[in-house]
């Protein structure tokens, strides 16, 4: 069995990539559903509509029979205007903070007055 890197994701769930060939671990839609729904569920047949619909940020993916959600998606309503607040919300900000805290620390940062 390959090992197994983990990277921290936007979400409580980490991303699981096979150290071998670099693909993320997707979930299932009813895995995705167990993670964010804690009481009452929607159905599959719900879940797989949204699929169709385009209400998953970043979209799913049909492999085979089933849809599959990277960890971290999140349910979104495309005619919502709070939309791209919420994908803003949804992604993950640290390797803009990393990028910058080495440039901080090489004295590379441009300062503005």
């Amino acid at each position: 069995m390959p090992n197994k890197l983990t990277l921290g994701g936007c979400n409580s769930r980490a991303l699981k990539l096979n150290d071998t060939t670099g693909h993320v671990a997707f979930l299932t839609l009813e895995e995705w559903c167990n993670d964010i729904y804690p009481g009452k569920k929607p159905t599959l047949q719900t879940l797989q509509r949204w699929a169709r619909n385009g209400n998953f940020y970043p979209a799913a993916e049909k492999h085979g029979k089933q849809y599959r959600l990277v960890p971290g998606a999140i349910y979104i309503d495309p005619k919502d205007p709070r939309l791209g607040k919420k994908i803003k919300d949804a992604q993950n900000p640290q390797p803009a903070r990393l990028a910058f805290m080495e440039k901080v620390i090489n004295d590379t940062a441009k300062g503005r007055v």
